[in-house]
């Protein structure tokens, strides 16, 4: 298997026999030597063969994980009728107003950059504490500043998802994944 990339995987790599459910085997006849870390994973999964013939193709292009921040951008209070100014300190929570598609991907326990495309030096990390409707254009995101905000947040033109910050062991966030489609193989 001579790929460009470890874990690229061309139709030509995969049996004839090998069923698409039954991804697990095809990990373990790529990297036996444990080069990859699901292998160890999936070693200690059951070793089952897959014998339905329906599979799922996740091939639906994820959203692009960022907003761009509507008329002022932020906000220091809930009701966004305050335009930030300064004095951003660690813990206040900010208000960012975007447009309604781009919320359907944002997620209370996201960690987000506020971030000023001019000015590096003015992106300031934040997380999620709320994603709210506001109008039938808009939607606001309450954001918990992990760095001081100063005067440069003001001019924050961007909302760009980093991650997920959410402890481990806690509830997950809803999805924003789209489902898969479905097809069976004959």
């Amino acid at each position: 298997m001579a790929n460009g990339f470890m874990g690229l995987v061309s139709p030509d790599d995969i049996p004839s026999t090998q069923r698409e459910n039954d991804w697990k085997l095809g990990y373990l006849e790529a990297f036996p030597a444990g080069d990859v870390s699901l292998t160890g994973l999936t070693s200690l999964m059951e070793k089952k063969v897959k014998t339905d013939n329906k599979f799922y193709w996740h091939d639906q292009v994820l959203g692009q994980e960022e907003a761009t921040l509507q008329n002022n951008g932020i906000y220091d209070d809930a009701n966004l009728n305050t335009a930030y100014t300064s004095g951003g300190a660690i813990g206040t929570v900010v208000w960012a107003k975007i447009l309604r598609a781009n919320a359907q991907e944002i997620r209370e326990g996201h960690q987000v950059l506020l971030m000023d495309a001019d000015t590096e030096t003015n992106n300031v990390p934040a997380l999620v504490t709320a994603v709210q409707n506001f109008n039938d254009t808009n939607w606001k995101v309450g954001c918990k500043l992990t760095k001081a905000g100063g005067t440069g947040l003001a001019s924050a033109d961007r909302l760009v998802i980093m991650g997920n910050a959410n402890s481990s062991g806690s509830s997950a966030p809803g999805t924003s994944a789209p489902a898969p489609r479905t097809a069976r193989s004959t």
